[in-house]
């Protein structure tokens, strides 16, 4: 089969490293310029020329050439797809990963939460204890500080009563 190129039935295969650019509904309903005016008349002039050149037998080859480029754009497209179905594919792993390490770091910090605050608890019960038993001490410690002070005013009592005897 003989291959036939024809610059107006080259399909362009999409790109895939080329951006999208959003155009906005004002853009696509622009009238046409007098140069794009000229041009498309040109083109279709010359369509119209090439389909009477062509005759019953070409137009069944031009026909597969038109079906075999439209194969190869949806092959592109279905391509592109693939290859960002993977990414996203990737990217979703990554994410779950992340996502088991955050679930990991929160376990531990509860449980550390947990260690504080049972020992926060027995610190208070400890300074609580603690505080009762200071108390007692310092009664105790106050009886016995005024014993010995009666004592020692007694024994001067004796020591004095000596010297005057």
């Amino acid at each position: 089969m003989e291959v036939i190129e024809d610059s107006h039935l080259h399909l362009e295969v999409p790109d895939p490293h080329r951006s999208l650019t959003e155009i906005s509904e004002d853009e696509i309903n622009l009238p046409a310029s007098d140069e794009e005016d000229e041009v498309t008349t040109e083109n279709k002039a010359k369509v119209t020329d090439e389909k009477e050149e062509v005759g019953e037998g070409d137009k069944g080859e031009m026909n597969g050439v038109m079906v075999l480029a439209l194969l190869d754009k949806i092959i592109g497209a279905v391509d592109q797809i693939q290859q960002t179905q993977a990414g996203l594919e990737a990217r979703q792993r990554e994410m779950d990963r992340s996502v088991t390490g955050i679930q990991g770091e929160l376990t531990k910090l509860s449980k550390s939460h947990n260690t504080t605050a049972n020992q926060r608890e027995q610190n208070k019960t400890l300074n609580m204890n603690y505080k009762c038993t200071n108390k007692g001490f310092a009664k105790k410690n106050l009886g016995a500080f005024r014993y010995k002070l009666r004592g020692d005013w007694f024994s001067f009592a004796k020591v004095r009563k000596l010297c005057f005897l």
